[in-house]
């Protein structure tokens, strides 16, 4: 029983995902590229197999026909744009996605970019890149900064009204929409 994992990124945490399926019987397939599969590809590679563990490679009702043995699908990601779920479940063909998967590190980059804006990184990779050596202050980031340090540390509460340098008092609610305003 073959299972293709289509995406290069599977196990690169560990191998335990690859073994549990070796220890239940499952011979794994990797995909020789490093790249998102094309329909005809995906037929070729998965032709013998029962499922795919797979990223956004399409799974139309052509590739699911080409394949006879496919039993299941299983996304890694949460969209589902490439699956033809109605088809597949005409086929019987059982298909899960992984919707809590991307949490943390959606997370992890809100957090990254909300200090990179903080701190000025992109200007400064600007300015640097182009050779300028005086770095302008930028004080809308300074009130930006302290606005989210007041709503963090929990100084207001969603009644009280915080300032922004350059706005009217806001209230927590919407202060962070005039926050997003002001950096974009």
């Amino acid at each position: 029983m073959n299972i293709l994992i289509s995406l290069s990124s599977f196990g690169q945490s560990g191998f335990e995902p690859m073994n549990i399926l070796e220890q239940n019987g499952f011979e794994i397939i990797l995909y020789p590229y490093e790249r998102k599969l094309a329909e005809d590809e995906v037929i070729e590679i998965a032709s013998d197999c029962i499922g795919i563990v797979t990223g956004v490679e399409p799974l139309n009702k052509t590739v699911m026909d080409a394949l006879p043995n496919l039993r299941c699908i299983s996304r890694v990601g949460v969209g589902m744009d490439s699956v033809d779920l109605g088809y597949a479940k005409e086929k019987v063909i059982t298909v899960v996605n992984t919707p809590d998967g991307p949490k943390r590190s959606v997370a992890e980059m809100t957090i990254a970019m909300t200090f990179s804006l903080l701190r000025k990184s992109p200007q400064a990779d600007d300015y640097i890149k182009n050779n300028r050596h005086i770095f302008p202050t930028m004080p809308e980031t300074n009130a930006i900064s302290e606005a989210l340090n007041k709503a963090l540390n929990s100084e207001v509460n969603n009644n009280s009204d915080i300032e922004i340098e350059g706005l009217s008092k806001c209230t927590l609610d919407s202060c962070f929409g005039k926050i997003a305003n002001l950096i974009l």
